[in-house]
């Protein structure tokens, strides 16, 4: 927060209506007069809270006394209660008493709770023109509503109906000082003060206006002297409070608001200057239980918006401080404090579109270095790196010895790819920064990522000398260490991290790669193990242990992992991720896709989980959402190259080739570089027999990267659309001498048979197959082609060969249950029920058991496991098949000839395309 709690024009214009209260007179009744005649000596004494009993206890002796009724009233206006101040008047109201008397304090209760423009219509009235008390409060609701001149009017002729008359004076200065005539501010000032030296409220505003101008010592005399006439004021201690806030004397300003708080315990304003001191003090919660409660009576109390989005951001409650901040920001657009700290908290929510909407206004003509540094960061989260480095370098140059700035502006040169400039940036970072870690820590992590290791080292000798005690320094050294090839120093580095802080994970993780590294998977499962004892909800550890268990073939136990880490933050995006890849591989991509659906619910603008999702969607089909994924991500991540190259994917998935090449140089635009990309083009053009272009692609991939399979791959591919297998195979060859994984030995294979070479093919598989035994995937491959060749035999042998390697791999048993049934095995229904069981969520078990039901005439079962499986799967075409012959069998014709229009409808080609025709034509 600002160091000055209120401005003039705020704070003060506020006393101007607290000081209202003061001038409203004090009735006199007959009964019950002792009562009465006790509260106005209390109220003399400024002892408005005993004032407060006698007249409560007053008007439940009698409840139809006006005078009673209208002094509580009044009353309630000093405490600051206007909402109990305006019931007590109006009730005087309704029991006859004179306009005169009662108007006054509705107004003044009425300007308490901003109902401003109420006022200026119950004054309208010439009647009421030459009372000095309404036109003045006639003039203060124009000027909260920004109605200066008509203000003014006001406040002139209250002052000619009362030459000292304080209210006018104070409300005149604070015109002035809107007008920025400081000058004519301060005469009107002094004169309230010397015509009125015994008036409370003319002694507050002088108070407000010394603080205003950066004299806090004078604005210290000036409430001290409100505490000398009135130690209750409960005015003069919340304003000598919040001066002492802004001067750091927070255990006098606790002091002044306990005081304040006794003597006014229901004003707001009592609960704002509580909630200001705890947030000064770090105290948030207790800040925002203040707050709160004021927002609760007071919603557009606008100083206690702000402070709610300064603590909620600092709780990390992005949602709600983007909520109080908004509304804030559009009410105030000239405040840039308000203004950055919406901008942070959009970034820190993984919207930087949405902080550099916020900044783009001022962006441009702004000296604030703080403002340009968000702005910086804001475009190097949207990955406009240029402009991220012309805002940081002017940033530098409006504070040039701010580590913090050279920090930020080292890394958005090194995204640009400017290595040196980077690291000279971040060494001068780390020169400038001698009270913490951060300048430091960020050059030897950058050093690190540049294979610097040296250097690195170098940037953790003073760290380590000034944070003996900071784990991850050790861990920084340990990695430099390894990089250097010094595993026992490393080693040792970790191990001491670890010492320094046994919860610190990063260490126990790159402990648990050196002993994977020296092949000691016992000791990398202990280490984790033995972690997850200690910490069982670590969610890293939770991961790290599951994707070990993927590696090694135990899915049960993954699955099992992943879904505890999961369940330990359901929100976080990173094990989620590795949980929908388990999935994934586990052959359920249906549960990853209602896994990562969920995520997207609390990270909707994530790029991360809409790159997964999108990938999701086209795994399970469903190509035409996956491409509104992937626009969403581009609108997310528009500098993303991996976005772009989504889209081109998911274009050419859905057969929008021209659309796809354009999203695939858009990619390559952004990273010329980029493989996956390259690829992909080269695929769009060979789908349009754009020969020529995919060669040239498949070509400068190899140029670029000869040592990768990937452009003769391409190439290799082009030649076998033009028949040209021949010539692709020694160029599939190359690619596997290169690569050398199952997928290019999968192509090379299939060029052989193309060939007439199949014992040249068979040959390379066995070779393969004896150096990779534990490989699933070429037998797998094998077994499915055997499936499709009718051979299912020898499918029957690759997927029970794969099943005594990983017994409940999901694939493989549902694979299995297909050619069982092929074969007219009876195992099949019996093996369909253990990939069942094995993985009950997935769409292609379901619709494999649900078939085989249903041609055993069991429909109860197997009918709503195909509805499932065409529900999670739904552009699958044989699944939907599957699902309108079963309902046919059900004489459900409707039902089905709604699945087989769908059918027939969404995909022209499939190979049962005839037979779903021919079974619509005869329902």
């Amino acid at each position: 927060m600002s160091t000055h709690a209120h401005s003039l024009a705020g704070a003060a214009a506020l006393t101007t209506v607290l000081m209202l209260g003061a001038l409203s007179g004090c009735g006199k009744t007959d009964t019950p007069a002792t009562l009465l005649a006790e509260a106005k000596q209390f109220q003399q004494q400024g002892d408005h809270v005993s004032a407060l009993i006698q007249l409560k206890n007053a008007v439940a002796k009698n409840p139809t006394d006006p005078e009673a009724r209208l002094a509580l009233g009044e009353t309630y206006n000093k405490l600051g209660d206007a909402v109990s101040a305006e019931k007590e008047v109006r009730k005087a109201m309704e029991l006859g008493m004179a306009p005169e008397r009662t108007l006054p304090e509705l107004l003044l209760a009425q300007l308490f709770q901003g109902q401003f423009q109420k006022v200026i219509d119950a004054t309208a009235d010439k009647a009421y023109t030459a009372d000095v008390k309404v036109v003045s409060q006639r003039g203060a609701a124009f000027y909260q509503l920004g109605k200066r001149a008509e203000a003014a009017e006001a406040f002139e002729r209250a002052l000619k109906l009362d030459p000292g008359y304080p209210v006018a004076l104070m409300g005149l200065a604070n015109i002035a000082m809107a007008n920025e005539d400081k000058a004519a501010a301060a005469r009107y000032v002094d004169l309230a003060v010397t015509n009125n030296p015994k008036d409370i409220q003319s002694w507050l505003f002088k108070g407000d206006f010394e603080r205003a101008q950066g004299n806090p010592a004078a604005a210290l005399a000036a409430y001290d002297q409100v505490l000398a006439l009135d130690p209750d004021s409960a005015s003069g201690h919340l304003q000598k409070a919040y001066l002492l806030i802004a001067e750091r004397r927070y255990d006098e300003a606790a002091v002044s608001l306990a005081a304040a708080r006794k003597n006014a315990p229901k004003n707001l304003m009592v609960s704002y200057a509580s909630a200001m001191l705890d947030f000064t003090r770090g105290k948030h919660a207790a800040a925002l239980d203040s707050l709160q409660h004021v927002l609760r009576v007071a919603p557009d109390h606008m100083p206690s918006v702000l402070l709610a989005g300064a603590v909620q951001f600092t709780l990390k409650s992005l949602p709600q401080a983007e909520q109080h901040l908004k509304k804030y920001h559009e009410a105030h657009p000239e405040s840039d404090y308000a203004r950055k700290l919406l901008a942070s908290t959009r970034i820190a929510a993984g919207d930087p579109k949405g902080a550099i909407a916020v900044l783009a206004p001022v962006v441009g003509a702004s000296q604030d270095a703080q403002l340009l540094a968000i702005a910086g960061k804001a475009y190097t989260d949207h990955r406009e790196f240029g402009k991220a480095t012309e805002l940081l370098e002017r940033a530098s140059a409006l504070d040039p010895k701010k580590a913090q700035l050279r920090t930020a502006l080292g890394l958005s040169k090194l995204e640009q790819g400017e290595e040196a400039r980077a690291l000279s940036e971040l060494e001068l970072a780390s020169t400038l920064d001698q009270t913490t870690s951060h300048a430091g820590t960020t050059l030897a992590m950058t050093a690190l990522r540049l294979n610097q290791f040296d250097k690195a080292l170098a940037a953790l000798a003073p760290l380590e000398a000034r944070a003996p005690g900071d784990p991850m320094i050790q861990n920084l050294k340990g990695l430099a260490l390894l990089g250097k090839k010094d595993q026992a120093a490393a080693r040792a580095a970790f191990e001491k991290a670890l010492s320094l802080h046994p919860d610190f994970f990063p260490a126990v993780d790159n402990l648990a790669r050196l002993d994977m590294q020296a092949k000691n998977l016992d000791a990398t499962r202990q280490r984790y193990e033995a972690f997850l004892a200690k910490y069982p909800n670590n969610v890293d550890a939770l991961t790290a242990l599951g994707a070990m268990a993927v590696a090694q073939h135990r899915l049960a136990e993954a699955g099992t992992l992943l879904e505890r880490a999961g369940a330990v933050d359901p929100a976080a995006v990173g094990p989620a991720i590795v949980l929908a890849g388990h999935y994934v591989r586990m052959g359920a991509a249906d549960k990853a896709l209602i896994l990562m659906r969920k995520l997207l619910v609390a990270n909707p603008d994530n790029p991360a989980v809409l790159d997964q999702l999108g990938q999701l969607q086209v795994a399970t089909g469903d190509n035409g959402s996956a491409m509104e994924t992937f626009t969403k991500l581009t609108v997310a991540a528009p500098q993303s190259a991996e976005a772009h190259f989504r889209l081109g994917s998911a274009h050419a998935a859905m057969n929008n080739l021209p659309s796809a090449s354009a999203s695939l140089k858009r990619a390559l635009v952004l990273q010329p570089n980029y493989l996956d990309a390259q690829l992909a083009l080269a695929s769009a053009h060979l789908r349009q027999q754009q020969f020529n272009d995919a060669l040239g692609v498949a070509r400068s991939m190899q140029k670029q990267h000869p040592k990768l399979p990937v452009g003769y791959v391409s190439e290799a591919d082009v030649l076998l659309v033009q028949r040209n297998a021949m010539a692709a195979i020694p160029l599939y060859d190359k690619a596997f001498s290169l690569g050398n994984n199952a997928e290019l030995l999968i192509k090379l294979y299939e060029a052989l048979r193309i060939v007439g070479k199949t014992k040249e093919a068979d040959a390379r598989v066995q070779q393969w197959r004896a150096a990779n035994p534990d490989d699933v995937k070429v037998p797998g491959y094998l077994g499915e082609q055997y499936i499709a060749n009718k051979k299912y035999q020898l499918a029957i042998t690759e997927f029970e060969a794969i099943l005594k390697k990983a017994p409940a791999y999901p694939s493989a048993l549902n694979n299995l249950a297909v050619a069982y049934e092929l074969a007219g095995d009876a195992r099949a229904l019996p093996t369909a029920e253990l990939a069942f069981k094995a993985l009950p969520g997935s769409a292609a078990v379901s619709d494999t058991l649900g078939w085989l039901l249903v041609q055993k005439g069991d429909l109860a079962r197997g009918l709503p496991l195909l509805r499932d499986a065409s529900a999670r799967l739904p552009g699958v075409p044989e699944i939907r098949l599957h699902l309108a012959k079963a309902l046919i069998q059900a004489r459900d014709k409707d039902a089905a000839r709604k699945e087989l229009d769908v059918l027939v409808e969404k995909h022209k080609q499939f190979p049962q395309g005839e037979e779903a025709r021919g079974l619509l034509k005869q329902l």
